[in-house]
This record gives structure tokens, C-alpha cells and sequence, in this order.
């Protein structure tokens, strides 16, 4: 790559650059699938994966010609973990989506709600992350754990407006 870049008399970042514009524009609808695709894994932790699932990955890796696993791929769990890490991830990812969703309608409705405001703000702002790491580059398992903290704090805000609505509705 050095060697085509010295040719061209352009810098090798701004080669990769040109290169990979040149690949997106001419498939627009795989670059597509790839961050549909990228974004989904930041929330559903694909190499999470059961002793059995593991060695089912492995073997198709070896079928592909592939003798590399992946780094982040890690050691087998057991079936415990790995469906509550999913199911975590999965209550996380509806919650934000609800937080969003109440944002838009308080924007709309010109109202603000101390717990519900800065959830919402912080769903956005955990989507945006996960879109803008599936727009610019293949993901690794640790980038989600960036936003943990504004995962659990979203949860927290919807859970505390849960109770107080709760409490509110009992007196």
C-alpha cells in the first residue's frame, strides 16, 4: 500500500481513504447492511457464546479456510451468562428505545421531566455512539463498554420514573 502511494504521490491514509469511499459509493446497500449489521452487534454481544457455541464458530471458521479466531471471541460461557448478558443487553436496548421514543413525544408536547429529559438525552447519545462506530469502522466487543455507564443510568432514570409514577398513582 505504501509502495501505490509513493506511485501516486498521495499520502497511504489519504490512499485508504480515497480506496474506501471508492467501495462504499460503488455498494452503497452492503455499506448499509454492514452498519445495520455492525450496529445490531454492539447490542446483541455476537461473541458471547455458549462452550458449544463456540466450538460450532470454530468449526466454521476451519470450513472457511480460517485458522484465526477472533481475539474478542474469549472462552465458551455457560448457557447462564450468556442468556442473561443477552437479556440484559436486550432490556437495555428496548429501554433506550423507550427513552428515545418519550423524548420525542415530551419535545413535541413542549413538556420536560427531570428523569425522563436526560434519559432520552442519554439513549441518543448512546445510539448516535453505537451509529457512528458501525459508520467508521468494524466493531470490537469492548466498544459497548464505553456506554455502559449511560446504559445503567438510563435504566436507572426509567426505573425511578416507574416508581415515581407508581407512587403517584397509590396516593
Amino acid at each position: 500500500l505504501q509502495r501505490e502511494a509513493n506511485r501516486l504521490g498521495v499520502d497511504v491514509d489519504e490512499l485508504r481513504k480515497q480506496v474506501a469511499l471508492e467501495v462504499i459509493t460503488a455498494h452503497p446497500g452492503s455499506y448499509g447492511y454492514d452498519v445495520a449489521l455492525t450496529y445490531w452487534a454492539m447490542w446483541s454481544l455476537p461473541h458471547v457464546q455458549t462452550h458449544a457455541g463456540k466450538a460450532e464458530f470454530v468449526a466454521s471458521l476451519s470450513a472457511a479456510g480460517e485458522d484465526t479466531l477472533p481475539e474478542s471471541m474469549g472462552p465458551g460461557r455457560s448457557v447462564v451468562i450468556v442468556i442473561a448478558s443477552k437479556l440484559v443487553m436486550l432490556v437495555l436496548f428496548l429501554g433506550s428505545l423507550v427513552a428515545v421514543g418519550i423524548g420525542v413525544l415530551l419535545l413535541f408536547r413542549r413538556r420536560f421531566d427531570p428523569l425522563l429529559g436526560p434519559a432520552a438525552f442519554l439513549a441518543v447519545s448512546v445510539h448516535a455512539y453505537f451509529l457512528l462506530v458501525a459508520l467508521l469502522q468494524s466493531a470490537q466487543n469492548r466498544y459497548p463498554l464505553a456506554v455502559w455507564p449511560l446504559q445503567l443510568a438510563i435504566a436507572g432514570l426509567l426505573a425511578a420514573r416507574a416508581a415515581r409514577s407508581i407512587g403517584e398513582s397509590g396516593s
